[in-house]
């Protein structure tokens, strides 16, 4: 998952970083991440870029500085035999709150002495999450996870949230093999009580030893909320040797949270009769030039980048989604699909908690299909193939609702000649409503495509007959 991250630089004291000789072990354990172990010599002192120190240091013979880091200077860089003043000046600040390893080489005479330097990261701390939210009004729980540098405590939190240490994660031991990171993950257990308010939020407020404090937003979801699911468009062809990449992308990130995804595959002039016979009208809505393409809830254009990143990304907009309110389901699906005498027939049902313009696409879309597809295999299985709109517009069909207002559509069509296999048929229904949307994923194409965000989507297979679900 992308990672947001509230940073809090320490006012009075700086990240530090540690010179440790590698030549000699000492006995003994380390007593903690703020005095790491050394041998004979250590040198602490700011890496806020610009800062300087100077410590002592006893030299046998002439003397050299044979290897530094790029973020250290040292002056001067070599001189006689005797006691010499070295003065270490930081380059750049560290803003990362994992440290800074390196290897600083001094020669005395003969010998050369090799030392780790260790900057130390940032002194702070950060919610991994942006925010968390509780999809029920029942009891439940969820980890909040904080990494950072320093010890925190939980200075305020809202009266319906308890909060408890769950654990934290071991330090680790720095290249040096004695000095341990100062970097931890704290995973706090967050408990929701029982509400029978519709939606609540507040935030949480935690405190690190240096004073500073991060606020994270948590909220908790009505039962009355419906339930939330985001839709992909993907503009593809079995002849697209890239293709399969972002098909791939797309299903596991649906495998890792089935529920909250349905899926449309449109196809180009391909075999099979996997062709969609709207093509066109929809790619030019959607400004489709080449394949694979793809849409995520009709406000992020998806592009062909390596394979997990995709996956990353998926699963951070569906993230997203789920948190931001702004995007949460005002609509609620249901219907059925059945199939008779030649004809497929949907009754899909719609109820919107709000009074709101919607614009409603539904496809008929076959799974199941083996068909060769190139850079895959001959006997590839192309699932959610769209056949055909049931809305007389490609693009959808506009309808105004009142609030707590619910319309049953019908919609009946010819079953093409260029399906399969009846059964493996469905019905994906996609409700837009009027808006635009630019979120946080790092990354993300947010587009702007026709003024309509997606609300809510449903796959309805033959022979079910679904109900309205909720949070």
């Amino acid at each position: 998952m992308k990672k947001n991250i509230f940073k809090f630089i320490l006012l009075f004291a700086a990240s530090m970083f540690a010179l440790v000789s590698c030549q000699q072990k000492t006995e003994g354990p380390d007593d903690g991440p703020d005095e790491p172990t050394v041998t004979d010599v250590q040198y602490v002192f700011s890496s806020v870029e610009g800062e300087s120190v100077e410590l002592p240091h006893k030299f046998e013979n002439n003397w050299m500085i044979v290897k530094c880091p790029d973020w250290l200077q040292v002056s001067p860089k070599s001189g006689f035999a005797g006691d010499v003043n070295l003065k270490f000046t930081s380059l750049k600040s560290n803003d990362s709150f994992h440290e800074i390893e390196d290897k600083l080489g001094i020669q005395d005479g003969e010998k050369i002495s090799t030392y780790v330097a260790i900057m130390r990261g940032l002194q702070g701390i950060a919610s991994i999450n942006s925010s968390y939210t509780f999809k029920s009004q029942v009891e439940s729980s969820l980890p909040i996870e904080v990494e950072g540098t320093l010890p925190f405590e939980v200075a305020s939190a809202p009266s319906w949230l308890e909060i408890v240490k769950e654990s934290a994660t071991d330090s680790l031991i720095l290249s040096d093999k004695k000095t341990k990171s100062q970097y931890v993950v704290t995973t706090l257990k967050a408990t929701v009580k029982e509400s029978s308010e519709n939606f609540r939020e507040d935030k949480v407020v935690l405190k690190a030893s240096n004073g500073h404090e991060i606020e994270i937003p948590v909220a908790q979801m009505s039962s009355k909320t419906p339930f939330k699911r985001n839709i992909f468009f993907r503009f593809t062809a079995t002849w697209c040797g890239y293709c399969p990449i972002m098909a791939s992308a797309m299903h596991r990130a649906i495998d890792e949270d089935p529920e909250r995804f349905a899926i449309v595959n449109f196809y180009g002039n391909s075999d099979g009769g996997l062709t969609f016979p709207d093509m066109s009208a929809i790619s030019k809505q959607y400004g489709v030039t080449g394949y694979p393409s793809g849409v995520f809830n009709n406000y992020v254009d998806c592009v062909n980048i390596k394979e997990d990143r995709q996956v990353e990304l998926y699963t951070q907009l569906k993230e997203e989604a789920l948190a931001k309110q702004e995007l949460w389901a005002i609509s609620n699906i249901g219907g059925s699909l059945t199939v008779a005498d030649g004809n497929v027939n949907a009754s899909i049902k719609i109820k919107s908690n709000e009074a709101k313009k919607y614009r409603v696409m539904a496809f008929l879309v076959e799974s199941g299909c083996v068909q060769a597809q190139s850079n895959a295999s001959s006997d590839y299985v192309h699932d959610n193939v769209a056949k055909i709109a049931l809305t007389e517009n490609v693009m959808g069909d506009d309808y105004i609702f009142t609030a707590n207002e619910e319309k049953v559509l019908e919609f009946s069509a010819a079953i093409p000649s260029t399906v399969r296999k009846n059964e493996n048929l469905s019905v994906v229904v996609v409700v837009l409503r009027e808006g635009k949307f630019t979120g946080d994923v790092k990354g993300a194409g947010y587009t702007n495509f026709f003024d309509y965000i997606e609300d809510n989507c449903r796959t309805i297979k033959v022979g079910e007959d679904l109900d309205y679900q909720m949070e």
